[in-house]
């Protein structure tokens, strides 16, 4: 059976004996224009909740956003949320993202590279040149991040 895990398929044999079923996600429907659908929940989220009535321009932010095993488009999610949070006027420095890697080994930092819009991406590699390796949480300016657990792989 293969594995969808990171972008690659994980090619794994199971005794059939051990084998009760095999789980599929349900099929949906494509949308048609993808940042507009980003967008539209983003603003649905934060108008739905308490948030806009609480947001100040003063205000930090952390964003948690997925490592490069999970099919997330955080790149586009990103740019969007941190633009719909700059209408709050909340400032980029304000603002961090951590990367959630689980127990498994971290991205390297082409991987991080592939799953962050560009300013992000740049202010990690200063980040972990500023930081070192050894460090297990790293705080960068600029809509900076946090990479929870371990370090990315250079």
């Amino acid at each position: 059976m293969s594995l969808p895990y990171g972008g690659r398929l994980l090619e794994c044999e199971v005794p059939e004996r051990n084998l009760l079923t095999i789980a599929k996600p349900p099929s949906g429907v494509p949308v048609e224009d993808e940042k507009r659908s980003i967008r539209e929940a983003i603003i649905k989220a934060i108008h739905e909740g308490e948030l806009s009535a609480t947001l100040k321009r003063t205000d930090k932010v952390t964003i948690a956003v997925t490592d490069s095993t999970r099919p997330t488009p955080n790149s586009k999610i990103l740019l969007i949320l941190i633009d719909e949070l700059r209408k709050f006027r909340i400032k980029d420095e304000n603002v961090a993202v951590i990367i959630a890697t689980g127990m498994h080994e971290p991205d390297s930092l082409e991987e991080i590279g592939m799953s962050m819009p560009p300013p992000i991406e740049e202010a990690l590699e200063t980040s972990l040149n500023q930081h070192g390796r050894d460090s297990t949480v790293t705080v960068i300016p600029y809509a900076s991040i946090t990479y929870a657990g371990l370090q990315p792989k250079r």
